[in-house]
């Protein structure tokens, strides 16, 4: 989430709202919490303990591990927050202090998240475009290393958006802008490739080389379709917030702003629960590890 790029506003424009407005999210996104949580602990532990020995040895595994942290910061520590924000907001009504928290925590999984999907895009383009090279261009070491940095460009981002001159302002919409934008032409970029490269491979003659290259081609293509799936997914849920909070700022009528401002926020929360999900029904090895996780935790759970 994917993947939070909410609460970048002013934060005292929250007291303004109605209570019910603020309960009923408050209390949704509680919700939300958890499933977050189980979901991306999932991911992370199926990576690390790769209970098959068939995860790790993907490259892409460990920009995967580095979008289920952004995902899980947004699970226990934005969420919570946001949701208790709100509630007392209703309760005491004044502004908590440390509501703060909530834009940086949240620009940091935001910028992440997008980061690791451009990455993650790119890795894929690279399978696809260039297979014999790809183990050679794409090494663990350098994946890591970029993971690194980005959490460091990241929390460079968010501190940022804690500014709000116009500067800063023009400089943190400007960055979204760039970076969104760089993301849709790659996603366009691997959709044609998959077709290019599938058009190619239907038409080699040899038909013992043909059946490897199928298989393998069939594999990354997996892959790639999941990972434009989740691209999609994120693309749908920003955009749905820029709108909703674009639309927020044009129109007159404050009940009806802040709904938009409230659905957007939670559009934006709910990206961060879809993408385990759509590892388990894409990705086998992934709900493999999963069913293991789950049944090794049952198993223990019931001993005691």
């Amino acid at each position: 989430m994917s993947v939070c790029f909410f609460m970048t506003s002013n934060p005292g424009l929250i007291i303004k709202s109605f209570q019910y407005i603020d309960w009923i999210v408050g209390i949704a996104t509680t919700f939300l919490s958890p499933i977050i949580f189980v979901g991306n602990v999932l991911v992370i532990a199926s990576i690390l303990l790769d209970p098959h020995k068939n995860i790790r040895n993907a490259q892409s595994s460990y920009i995967l591990f580095n979008l289920a942290l952004a995902d899980l910061l947004v699970g226990i520590v934005v969420v919570p927050l946001y949701s208790t924000c709100l509630i007392e907001i209703v309760v005491s009504n004044n502004i908590p202090f440390y509501s703060n928290a909530v834009p940086f925590t949240a620009a940091i999984s935001y910028a992440v998240s997008l980061y690791n999907l451009i990455a993650l895009t790119v890795d894929r383009l690279i399978a696809i475009r260039k297979p014999l090279q790809y183990s050679y261009l794409v090494t663990k070491k350098r994946i890591i290393n970029i993971n690194i940095s980005m959490w460091f460009c990241s929390t460079a981002f968010a501190m940022i958006q804690l500014h709000w001159c116009k500067t800063f302002v023009i400089l943190s919409v400007t960055h979204g802008a760039i970076t969104l934008a760089v993301l849709i032409f790659l996603s366009i970029a691997l959709l044609l490739a998959l077709k290019s490269q599938g058009k190619k491979i239907k038409k080699n003659i040899d038909l013992k080389n043909q059946v490897v290259l199928k298989n393998a081609f069939t594999r990354e293509r997996i892959v790639a379709r999941t990972s434009l799936m989740m691209v999609s997914a994120f693309e749908f849920c920003i955009s749905s917030y820029i709108i909703f909070s674009s639309l927020m700022m044009l129109l007159k009528d404050r009940e009806i702003s802040l709904n938009l401002y409230h659905t957007g926020t939670f559009i934006a929360i709910f990206n961060c629960l879809m993408n385990p999900f759509l590892y388990a029904w894409r990705l086998p090895k992934y709900r493999k590890a999963f069913q293991y996780i789950l049944n090794l935790i049952k198993k223990k759970t019931s001993f005691f």
